[in-house]
């Protein structure tokens, strides 16, 4: 018995180097399919090494259940992630996220424990890793926006921008600049953005969102004169041909760049926290109408309420036009 037990053993030492190697394959192939936003793919690449007990491919098959949508599925793959492997900041993270995405969708009797659940990830993931600003960030957001009774605080929220700056000056003003924009405070959010424009200038992030400010004032030369200092810099930033698109929809000006840059941006996929496609075919839509086109506004607008059921704003502009 015990010569078979080292036999064993032998043999288990010697597969093992190979195991892991097809799993390291299987998870690097489908980390590429992944980023390549060939999801089918990358989930029978993550599968294999998951089965094989890879913590690292279950929490993969979680952000591609995420990308599809599948918020049961994601949260089941992340649970599984977490108590393989509890020391991870990044799975407590994306648990948290797919529990916030549930929390969205629930009943109202079921919001209070995911927004619980939430909120408690993203704690986790926080003191798992401090110096995941991600983590940090996304609780920011959820203090921001939950009720004080699901555990909501602005100035927890503060807490927390105030601890990014200290890792990251850039980052921290950035969410110090988005709780004044949710506690409606215009002014000092604008001169935030216009403080870190001049100091970041090569980024496209604060002026994009000083360009949304200037947008909701009308300031419309100067919102094209920041767009137009976006894409000279980032000629590939789709964010900024959709800002581009949306000012000319609001303005009525520079209506054919306007629509040239919103057929652009939905020729790729938007990222997350982008404008969505049914969005830009809202824009569309208005651009369509400032032209007298009602038949084509009308097309955009049913385009934008089939991706988005939700849009008001396109179902608004759809009943205007019948």
């Amino acid at each position: 018995m015990r010569l078979f037990a080292i036999a064993r053993g032998a043999l288990l030492a010697l597969a093992l180097p190979g195991s892991l190697a097809a799993q390291t394959g299987d998870l690097d192939a489908g980390i590429q399919l992944y980023r390549a936003r060939k999801y089918v793919e990358a989930k029978a690449a993550f599968e294999s090494a998951s089965k094989a007990g890879n913590a690292t491919a279950t929490y993969w098959l979680g952000r591609v259940a995420m990308e599809q949508n599948k918020w049961d599925d994601a949260t089941d793959y992340f649970e599984r992630a977490v108590k393989a492997n509890d020391a991870s900041s990044e799975f407590h993270l994306w648990l948290g996220r797919a529990y916030g995405e549930k929390a969205q969708r629930a009943s109202v009797f079921e919001q209070p424990m995911l927004g619980g659940r939430t909120r408690t990830e993203f704690e986790v993931a926080v003191a798992r890793d401090p110096k995941n600003l991600d983590a940090r960030s996304d609780l920011i957001t959820f203090y921001m926006v939950a009720p004080g009774v699901m555990g909501g605080s602005h100035e927890k929220a503060r807490q927390q921008a105030d601890e990014i700056r200290k890792i990251n000056q850039y980052r921290g003003d950035l969410e110090l600049i988005g709780i004044a924009d949710r506690e409606k405070n215009a002014s000092l959010a604008e001169s935030g953005l216009r403080a870190l424009v001049k100091a970041f200038p090569d980024s496209a992030a604060p002026m994009v969102r000083l360009i949304i400010s200037l947008q909701a004032q009308q300031k419309w030369d100067e919102t094209f004169a920041l767009i137009d200092g976006v894409l000279a810099k980032h000629p590939d930033e789709p964010t900024a041909w959709y800002q581009l698109g949306k000012t000319a929809a609001m303005s009525g000006q520079r209506l054919d760049a306007g629509e040239a840059a919103l057929r652009k941006y939905l020729t790729v996929p938007p990222a997350r926290g982008s404008p969505s496609p049914a969005g830009a075919h809202y824009r569309l839509g208005m651009i369509a109408e400032r032209r007298g086109n009602s038949a084509a506004a009308k097309s955009e607008y049913e385009t934008a309420v089939s991706l988005e059921p939700k849009l008001e704003d396109a179902k608004k502009a759809l009943a205007k036009l019948k």
